[in-house]
């Protein structure tokens, strides 16, 4: 169970560096061009998603008995990210 948490707490993170590397490079984009803003966002979105759902399938294909604690810890693990990471941008703005 130790294993699968620590599993799911990596792959939670690692779902939202996308969405790191979207906020870098819109940073570049000019302010007056909102879909050239959107496109960037909208595709990490999927590449965070497919990452957090691709290691959701491979835990319950292999170990089916610790997918609920996988899981949770992912889940927990992204959203904790995605928080702290709104947080410092926030801050240094």
């Amino acid at each position: 169970m130790v294993i699968a948490v620590i599993a799911g707490i990596l792959i939670g993170v690692l779902g939202a560096v996308p969405l790191f590397v979207a906020s870098k490079k819109v940073r570049k984009i000019s302010a007056t061009s909102s879909m050239d803003m959107l496109a960037p966002f909208l595709i990490t979105m999927a590449i965070s998603f497919i990452v957090l759902i691709c290691g959701m399938i491979v835990c319950r294909v292999a170990f089916p008995e610790m997918a609920k604690f996988f899981t949770i810890a992912e889940f927990a693990a992204f959203v904790i990210s995605v928080f702290l990471f709104g947080i410092s941008v926030s801050k240094r703005m």
